[in-house]
């Protein structure tokens, strides 16, 4: 879904999720949740966005409905967040757009990168995550 660098961005989350998060639970025996760290709702942002932004835009989820435009939004709240913690120092250049061939996946992706990288810095706010244990 992603190119390689932005791969290797979201797998640092990963990474990290799963050493000071997931190893200490899986661990514990009692049922309980490690202490919470300040790099988990990185993690957690970025599974929502890929998950949020495949339903929308692969599965064409929510087509017919007026919740669209809603999980529209929230994606490109969430997918404009993760853009601004980047430390890659890796830069979108915008193509320009050839009317004779259809553009390619990530020719479309720049383009709304830099249209995001435009506006105004996005924040979490009114974004809530949890974390829930299944039983």
């Amino acid at each position: 879904m992603l190119c390689h660098d932005c791969e290797e961005q979201f797998s640092k989350y990963k990474v990290e999720f799963t050493k000071k998060f997931l190893d200490k639970y899986l661990t514990c025996n009692d049922g309980t949740l490690p202490t919470k760290y300040s790099g988990i709702q990185n993690y957690i942002i970025s599974v929502a966005w890929r998950i949020l932004y495949d339903d929308l835009y692969i599965l064409n989820s929510f087509a017919d409905t007026h919740m669209r435009s809603t999980y529209e939004y929230l994606e490109k709240r969430l997918h404009k967040y993760l853009n601004q913690i980047r430390t890659d120092n890796i830069t979108v250049v915008e193509p320009v757009p050839s009317q004779k061939a259809p553009q390619c996946f990530g020719k479309m992706i720049s383009i709304y990168e830099a249209i995001l990288f435009n506006s105004t810095p996005e924040s979490l706010q009114n974004i809530e995550t949890y974390i829930f244990t299944l039983n």
